[in-house]
Parts: structure tokens; sequence; C-alpha cells
């Protein structure tokens, strides 16, 4: 009994290592033994929680899983992210959405990474994020969480979702940009028209990630819209119009910008070089 934490602890080491069957064994091997963990789910020291949390997620998930949710509500962030974090995998994609509805208790979180996070849970949590992106009940912020991970997926059922998003004109810039990058890399040309009025946004990253979109959904009709994209007062937009224009495969305006000596001839020629590059 004495050694069942020593055990456990070098159990662990393999477990995050392997998966399949391989992973099942080792579960079934440390099942007798994880009791021993049980008393620090409580404990009063916050990183004998997190090392018991992490512990009983990798080796005693279903055994364990309620006191694993009710940890996203520790007072210490460290230990809410553990149990976020064990949440958030391949095997139970259905605590997407419990994870969702608590991001509000991580805000010092980057958003990518919680993104990521969400991500892990692999493409079957990709519904629950859908409908979380288009439900306006939910803060704005958890909604472009959401439509991160859904990019990072490359979910490609999220395309009318995101239209449907962004052709509201109360929502935030925020998830508008993040809704456009998810929308520029899993969208289809007919969901150009709900990014067209959006190249036209006062925030600078709306219009920055409009343009990007416009690049690989739009038509011939939209080059004037980039073209224009680069002159606008922010760089920032006009990186995203030069890079925009390549996508839509009018490199010939940025050589001409070149010739001509533009303002901003040295952006034409980074974007170029990129070009050169890959």
């Amino acid at each position: 009994d004495h050694e069942r934490r020593g055990f456990i602890e070098y159990l662990i080491r393999f477990a995050r290592r392997v998966k399949g069957a391989e992973r099942e064994r080792l579960m079934a091997i440390a099942a007798p033994a994880l009791t021993v963990f049980e008393p620090d789910l409580t404990h009063r020291r916050a990183d004998r929680r997190a090392q018991a949390l992490q512990i009983l997620g990798d080796l005693g998930f279903d055994r364990y899983r309620n006191q694993i949710v009710g940890a996203i509500d520790d007072p210490v962030p460290l230990v809410r992210m553990i149990g976020a974090r064990a949440l958030t995998r391949p095997e139970h994609p259905e605590y997407v959405g419990t994870v969702l509805d608590k991001l509000v208790l991580f805000p010092s979180w980057s958003p990518n990474f919680l993104a990521a996070m969400l991500a892990d849970a692999g493409i079957e949590g990709a519904p629950t994020l859908r409908a979380a992106l288009v439900d306006a009940s939910r803060p704005s912020s958890a909604r472009a969480i959401a439509a991160t991970a859904l990019t990072y997926l490359g979910d490609l059922e999220a395309g009318d979702v995101a239209a449907e998003v962004l052709r509201r004109p109360d929502e935030s810039p925020d998830l508008l940009a993040s809704t456009l990058r998810l929308i520029a890399k899993i969208g289809r040309p007919q969901h150009a028209a709900a990014v067209r009025p959006l190249a036209a946004s006062n925030h600078f990253a709306v219009r920055a990630a409009a343009l990007t979109a416009l690049g690989t959904l739009g038509g011939d009709e939209d080059l004037e819209t980039l073209r224009d994209g680069y002159e606008d007062a922010s760089p920032w937009v006009a990186m995203h119009a030069a890079r925009a224009l390549v996508d839509a495969g009018d490199v010939r305006s940025l050589e001409e910008i070149v010739a001509r000596r533009h303002t901003r001839a040295s952006l034409a020629i980074q974007v170029l070089s990129e070009l050169e590059d890959d």
C-alpha cells in the first residue's frame, strides 16, 4: 500500500506516450492503486489538487469524471485549466460544451490556446462548436474562441454557420475577425457575399480578415476591392490586401505597384518575395 503513489507516478510517464490498447492496459493496471490520490482532489494545497487531477484524468477518467468536471470551478486558475484539459480529449468530445460554458473562468489565458485546447477534442466536437458560434446568447469572446477552434479543425461544415454570423451587423469586431479567418479557410465561393460588406468595416482587423477571405473565396469582381485595400490607412490591412491579391491570382497588380515606385512599393516587394520563397 505504501508504494501505490510511487507506482502510479511511474506509470503516468508511459500513459502519456501510448494510445489505444496499450493505454487501456496501463489504465487497467493502475486502477486498483488510484484511490491513493482521491484525498488529494480536495487537498488544501493547489499543487496536490492539480497533480491528482492530472493523474486521475490520464488513468481513471471514467471513474472520476464528476470530480474532474467539478474542478473547472476550482478557485485556482491552474487547477481549473488542468480540469479543462482533461475534458477536451478525443476520447470524450461530449465535454466540449461543458468547457465552452466555463470559458469565462479563463480570462487571462490566450484565446488561441483555449481554442487549441477545444480543438484537441477532435472533429467530433465540431457540432458543439458550430452551435456555440451561432448562439448570440453566449459571450462574443467564447464564440470567437469557438470560431478559432473550428479553424484549427478545418471543419468544412462550418461555412454556412460562419456566413450567418457575418451577416449580423451588431456582432463584435473580434468575433467577426475570427469568423472571417474561419470562412477564409473552409468557406466556398457562395460565402463571399457575406464577406464583401465587411471589407469596408470601421475596424481594421475586420477589414484585414475580410480581404484575406475575399482573396480565397472571391472572384474577378472583388479584385478592385483588394486593390483599394492596398491603399488602406492601416499598413496591416494593406499587407493582407497584398497577400489576398496573390491568392486571387493578381500578381500583376503588385508588380505594377513596384514599377511605379508606389509609396508602399516595399510592401509589394516583400509579398512578391514571399511568393518566390514558396
